[in-house]
């Protein structure tokens, strides 16, 4: 029998003097953000999705994680797929301890063979028997999609699903359940499960553009102020890989020092060129030679020995050391210097949040002074305007955030689709 002794501590908060429920990470920074901390210890989390949107594979880099950060003994109950085909899958991955299983770190449990005859008082004791011989702390169940196909009805389910959680709960154990949903609209099968659950993610495969991208929305996460916006994601051999959106902020200062623009005549007729730190949006159809102006603001950074960073959605890297080359400047050497970085990929190389966070990692890390966006109309072409708008105007604020000099080339046909960026 389980004890009241058993059941999970609260910690004190010394200045509110209110008691604050211990805190289980997701295993994912990104996700512990938008779910207002990480999951509450304890809680029962409803991992829900499509097939191929990763929830096997996040179950398992949860379970790894807290073997590995928080030595937390941990069980994988499985009611769908072969455990030897799941743990083939699991080969590649980084987060894949083997060790882990054999010292029974990670109990494995099969019970598909039993999923047709499964009775819901038999599961519940065999899973407090192994929560209490292992001393696991957190626990999947894949899925409960499974287990809800063998009872009656709907109250049935609700019950069950109850009763499981509260279970483990007072053996002091987080468990995660994934359920398959339904694409369009991503209700699980039963349209119970997410009502009873204290935590539900979902997760999907959205249409943008030409391709399908993968996107996390926690819908909710019970005591916790919580994100509701989307999070793309990649899944690669470090497991699931989040993007989160990164709202504008108006924090920035602004200078009254020119910088040149890399045209004499055109300085002054600005009265000596660009107030640095803002921002110039350059249009202009097709031989208009919108990149070769771009080629001159950026050389009179390099200069002035200013780091500069030129990120192009359309040239490769060889042809604008090739243009530049023509113009007497040596980019290998000033790549070498480190005083220029080149970003060249097409629009369509990852989804558009990956390109925002990528180019400001780089401003950040390589402390930017003068950068070329090049083209704007390239990325809008590529992406739906709402999703466009948002990631020019992000751009534009945390470029001036960072008083950073920015140029902004776009074709001169797009001038509808950019009235909201540029007012």
């Amino acid at each position: 029998m389980v004890t009241n002794k058993q059941v999970p501590p609260l910690t004190q908060n010394k200045h509110t003097q209110h008691y604050k429920p211990l805190t289980v990470s997701s295993s994912n920074h990104v996700l512990d953000t938008l779910l207002g901390g990480g999951f509450t210890k304890g809680n029962t989390v409803l991992l829900a999705g499509p097939p191929g949107t990763g929830k096997t594979l996040f179950a398992f880099q949860w379970l790894f994680d807290g073997i590995e950060k928080k030595s937390e003994n941990s069980i994988y109950l499985s009611l769908t797929e072969p455990l030897f085909k799941n743990l083939s899958n699991l080969e590649m991955m980084r987060f894949y301890k083997r060790d882990a299983i054999e010292k029974q770190q990670l109990t494995l449990l099969d019970l598909r063979r039993e999923k047709k005859e499964i009775d819901p008082n038999h599961l519940l004791n065999a899973l407090e028997h192994h929560v209490l011989q292992t001393g696991s702390k957190r626990v999947v169940i894949d899925s409960i999609t499974a287990i809800s196909q063998q009872l009656e009805n709907t109250f049935a389910i609700r019950n069950f699903i109850f009763r499981l959680g509260d279970l483990l709960a007072t053996l002091g154990c987080t468990t995660l359940l994934t359920s398959e949903a339904a694409t369009k609209n991503l209700q699980t099968p039963f349209g119970v499960e997410e009502f009873i659950a204290d935590t539900v993610i979902a997760l999907e495969k959205v249409r943008i553009g030409q391709e399908y991208q993968r996107c996390l929305t926690v819908v909710k996460n019970r005591g916790r102020n919580h994100k509701t916006q989307r999070a793309f994601y990649y899944i690669t051999n470090k497991g699931l890989c989040l993007y989160p959106y990164s709202p504008p902020t108006l924090k920035h200062a602004e200078s009254r020092i020119k910088v040149s623009s890399g045209i004499p005549g055109l300085d002054r007729l600005l009265s000596g060129g660009f107030f640095k730190g803002t921002s110039t949006f350059l249009a202009g159809t097709t031989g208009t030679g919108k990149t070769l102006f771009a080629l001159h603001f950026l050389i009179a950074g390099l200069k002035n020995n200013e780091a500069c960073l030129y990120v192009s959605f359309e040239e490769s890297k060889d042809a604008l050391r090739k243009n530049a080359e023509n113009f007497g400047c040596n980019f290998p050497q000033h790549e070498q210097e480190k005083r220029l970085h080149l970003r060249c990929e097409p629009p369509e190389s990852t989804f558009i949040e990956g390109h925002y966070q990528t180019i400001l990692s780089l401003i950040r890390r390589k402390r930017i002074q003068r950068c070329i966006i090049d083209s704007l109309s390239a990325v809008a072409n590529a992406f739906p305007e709402e999703h466009f708008l948002s990631f020019a105007k992000r751009l534009y604020l945390s470029l001036k955030q960072h008083g950073v000099t920015t140029l902004f080339t776009s074709a001169a046909d797009t001038k509808e689709h950019m009235k909201e960026f540029t007012g």
